[in-house]
């Protein structure tokens, strides 16, 4: 059976040594100031996933604002993490966010949720969530970073943020599907490659160890585009549509943990 933890950062940084939790944070200060759950999967001992839930939000439109802040988790239960009722911290929006996220089998489930608490309609409202790749309690440890994966019009199709035509790239993104004018809007101002349209709601990072393929895979049916970076992370941009004065709206996703048989 597949075991999935999750834990704070504060719960992170009581079990790790003050060089280890240094080398885990360098250049990523923002671990701590927005709300982030860490994830560790018996199947890959040494790695650890920091899930940024939500990292920021915006609307297509206006683009994106500054990061949420963190608010306190609750732990509800072993495998259940959240909080309600923080407020948003990006200026432009009036009103509440809250995220719930649980452990089931292989499964980390979120669900996000946004209060609009203004006198005007929020158009095409999305929420950004990040999942980091690169993190490892062992440094010589084989990680998952620069091995992602967009399944595009017929296959699964690698993808990768440096090319020769953007040498400096620091993010790339795909629209999906229904959504093909999203990355357009979203990033008109920004160096950002659009490299084709995912007919998927998903984006996989993969690594061979001890003989077997391990698959993480960020998934949802409310995601309007799919990114990747560098850093190296997974991204999605999950879309509540217009919300509306006095409204509440949820989105919902998974991050599935798959080891296969023998190769």
């Amino acid at each position: 059976m597949v075991m999935l933890t999750i834990k704070t950062m504060d719960e992170v940084a009581a079990e790790t040594s003050k060089e280890k939790l240094l080398r885990l944070v360098s250049g990523h200060q923002g671990l701590y100031r927005s709300p982030v759950v860490v994830v560790e999967w018996d199947k890959a001992p040494g790695c650890i996933w920091p899930v940024r839930l939500p990292e920021c939000m915006g609307t297509a439109s206006l683009g994106y604002g500054e990061y949420q802040r963190f608010y306190k988790w609750e732990r509800t239960h072993e495998n259940i993490l959240c909080f309600e009722a923080a407020p948003i911290a990006d200026s432009r929006f009036e009103g509440f966010c809250g995220t719930k996220v649980r452990i089931d089998d292989n499964l980390l489930v979120f669900e996000l949720s946004v209060t609009n608490r203004s006198d005007h309609v929020w158009p095409r409202f999305f929420m950004h969530i990040c999942l980091l790749h690169m993190f490892t309690r062992n440094p010589h440890e084989d990680s998952f970073a620069g091995n992602h994966f967009v399944f595009g019009q017929q296959d699964w199709q690698h993808v990768r943020t440096i090319t020769p035509e953007f040498p400096a790239l620091e993010f790339a993104w795909c629209s999906l599907e229904g959504h093909e004018g999203f990355t357009n809007e979203l990033h008109d101002k920004g160096n950002y490659l659009r490299q084709f349209t995912a007919s998927e709601q998903c984006i996989r990072s993969e690594r061979v160890y001890e003989n077997k393929r391990q698959e993480v895979t960020l998934k949802s049916r409310d995601a309007a585009a799919i990114g990747w970076s560098g850093w190296p992370c997974t991204d999605m941009a999950l879309c509540f549509g217009d919300v509306y004065p006095g409204q509440t709206g949820n989105v919902k996703g998974v991050v599935d943990f798959t080891s296969s048989t023998d190769f």
